[in-house]
């Protein structure tokens, strides 16, 4: 990977902008970052972190990446706002997005390249693996959030394209590029911050198509205990509910509501067909189960208080 200058504006951009909100601290950050730099492929990019991790955090991409901008907060921000912060102020023609706890594999920002060459007038995301596999809590942790991007099992990808991508219905932030230019025409779409849950139907409505390559890989790495990630989980199902609660009728958000306690058993079963399907991480869901149904009560009860009362803090309660 080519890097610039630490503070260097050249005249030209580089062609990637990497966008990481740091919220985990210096060691999930570390790694990500000297995978970034052992990239191959010989990209022009530029870093950009921006973070709310504390002070340590800046010191440390300083003293050992001078290259890497970085975008201090002072007060708590949510990581849709530390992404629109980094993503409004990134200068490269295409620009990726991962998070702190993600290790790309060695050719990520070459292959997100190619991709968009193949796929001009696309959203392109990626595969997400799982790094963290010593404990049940960390791999149902990546059933839960990331299992729906795993790179098909062989059978499946032999139904794929001859490059692999497929049209998608949902990509993962932790692993998705965009062409600067079209993040800028829906930016009204980031007003309150990165969620690609609310910004990806504003690009599809600009003919923008949603492909997932799942030869763009990122592991996902990071440990949990399960009392911390159901206290996550509960948040980011109760900012979702409470974000759609406030484009609802009265009507509607009382049918959500009174549906809300039928979602562990649909989610588990959504998940447990995907898994079968793609012939991957079945043993990792039977055994895991336990934590797997704790963690969709979580679930089930965040979207209830969501529709009841609204989304209040959550966002600054999950990363």
């Amino acid at each position: 990977m080519q890097e610039e200058a630490h503070g260097a504006r050249p005249s030209t951009p580089p062609q990637v902008s990497v966008v990481i909100a740091s919220a985990s601290g210096c060691a999930y950050l570390a790694a990500c970052l000297a995978a970034l730099h052992r990239q191959t492929g010989d990209v022009c990019a530029e870093i950009i972190v921006a973070g709310c991790a504390g002070a340590a955090v800046t010191a440390f991409v300083r003293q050992h990446y001078p290259s890497v901008r970085v975008i201090e907060f002072a007060q708590r921000a949510s990581i849709g706002e530390l992404r629109r912060a980094a993503i409004l102020a990134a200068r490269g023609d295409l620009v990726l997005i991962t998070e702190d706890h993600c290790i790309p594999a060695q050719d990520w920002l070459a292959a997100h390249l190619r991709a968009h060459r193949a796929h001009p007038r696309a959203v392109i995301g990626g595969a997400v693996e799982n790094g963290a596999t010593q404990r049940r809590v960390d791999r149902a942790v990546y059933l839960c959030e990331y299992s729906a991007f795993a790179a098909p099992g062989a059978t499946a990808q032999r139904m794929r394209g001859q490059d692999g991508a497929a049209p998608a219905r949902g990509l993962a932030a932790s692993n998705i590029s965009y062409r600067r230019s079209d993040l800028l025409a829906a930016r009204a779409a980031l007003a309150h911050g990165y969620w690609e849950t609310f910004l990806h139907p504003q690009l599809e409505a600009q003919g923008l198509r949603l492909v997932f390559d799942p030869g763009l890989v990122v592991q996902h790495k990071k440990h949990y205990t399960p009392g911390g990630f159901w206290h996550e989980r509960y948040h980011y199902a109760r900012w979702y509910a409470g974000t759609r609660r406030a484009q609802m009728t009265p009507v509607r958000r009382l049918v959500y509501l009174l549906l809300s306690p039928l979602l562990p058993p649909l989610i588990l079963a959504r998940l447990a067909r995907h898994l079968f399907r793609i012939r991957r991480h079945r043993r990792d869901f039977v055994r895991s189960f336990p934590y797997l149904l704790w963690f969709t009560l979580a679930w089930a009860l965040g979207e209830c208080a969501g529709y009841a009362a609204g989304a209040g803090d959550s966002k600054l309660h999950f990363s």
